[in-house]
């Protein structure tokens, strides 16, 4: 990677050219680029609609890295965005050009991915950034921030649930790819409970559940999991694809009161004259875009901010595989059927 000149833009590449990337991170990213702060030098990857376009101009695409080994020798920043299966061996050789990573979650598909990445990366002096864009958020930082107010927390309730009518299809339905509901919807709120009560391996109960026979896939749709965490702090966590619509829901249960995140409001409740009784309240409607901006900013502004330490991400990769391996996990492969598990 050659060197750039504090007034030269930083050269970035974008690698994945799916829906996420045209949708949400272009968008995001194009005042970055307008305002000279980087310059998107390629995109890299199949196109399967249209060419790539940012701010009506047509951007240079190349089909694979080998096609665009010329520009990646002199890039300093990646987006990537592909399958989840295909981060680790492709976020390992963009480190071999010198380059270092912005990459959408999951950081990989399993721990010992994720252990030799980050180690390899260390090895290199490059560094990788996940995108976990609920770090960024207003609501969320609201979420954690009153935590004291309510004193010892006992309980945590989250629920996170899209619908989807149609599972087969997708690489995101297929255990290959790095599929499921746990390691995709899941990431974000396992992250969020790792970052405010601290990491945890102990998982009391966890059923795994395919509940659509007829269709064509291989991983969980919806996954019910009861953890652990330091202080005895008990959670439930509701993860479904096959909802009847978009739910986001956290609810931190404390000897002084509650917290409830509820899709764009938090609100804060206090005991009072044995009554709960709204204390503080906050709202906030953070699209995806407006997260990946805000992100992005942060990443320019101080990379070295706490929410871009991968350690966050291993220890949420741990959590993860702990609940797909776990003693205590039950693989449901059909719902009501017990005895029919989706993996070997």
């Amino acid at each position: 990677m050659s060197a750039t000149t504090m007034d030269e833009p930083t050269k970035l590449v974008v690698v994945g050219l799916g829906n996420r990337t045209r949708t949400k991170f272009l968008p995001a990213v194009a005042p970055l680029i307008g305002s000279g702060v980087w310059s998107l030098t390629c995109g890299i990857g199949s196109l399967s609609k249209g060419d790539l376009m940012l701010d009506g101009q047509k951007v240079t695409t190349y089909a694979s890295i080998e096609e665009a080994d010329a520009e990646l020798k002199t890039a300093e920043l990646a987006y990537v965005s592909l399958p989840h299966n295909e981060y680790a061996s492709t976020v390992h050789r963009l480190i071999d050009y010198g380059i270092d990573v912005l990459m959408e979650k999951p950081f990989t598909t399993s721990i010992v991915e994720a252990s030799d990445l980050a180690e390899y990366a260390k090895e290199k002096s490059r560094k990788i950034s996940v995108l976990c864009q609920r770090r960024f958020s207003t609501r969320y930082g609201a979420l954690k921030a009153w935590i004291p107010r309510i004193g010892k927390v006992s309980a945590v309730h989250v629920e996170e649930t899209i619908k989807i009518g149609q599972f087969g299809g997708s690489w995101r339905a297929r255990e290959d790819a790095g599929g499921g509901v746990v390691m995709d919807l899941g990431y974000h709120m396992l992250d969020r409970l790792v970052d405010m009560f601290g990491y945890t391996d102990n998982v009391q109960n966890a059923q795994l559940i395919m509940s659509r026979s007829q269709q064509d896939y291989d991983v969980e749709d919806t996954a019910h999991i009861a953890l652990e965490f330091p202080n005895k702090v008990q959670a439930n966590v509701v993860l479904s694809c096959a909802g009847i619509g978009k739910k986001e829901y956290f609810r931190i249960i404390g000897e002084h009161g509650t917290i409830c995140l509820d899709t764009n409001e938090v609100s804060l409740y206090l005991i009072e004259d044995d009554e709960l009784k709204l204390e503080d309240h906050c709202a906030a409607e953070e699209s995806s875009q407006m997260l990946l901006r805000h992100a992005l900013e942060t990443y320019l502004r101080s990379p070295e901010d706490p929410r871009w330490n991968l350690d966050c991400d291993l220890d949420v990769m741990w959590l993860i595989d702990e609940i797909y391996t776990s003693d205590n996990t039950k693989e449901i492969g059909f719902f009501g059927d017990p005895n029919n598990s989706m993996r070997p």
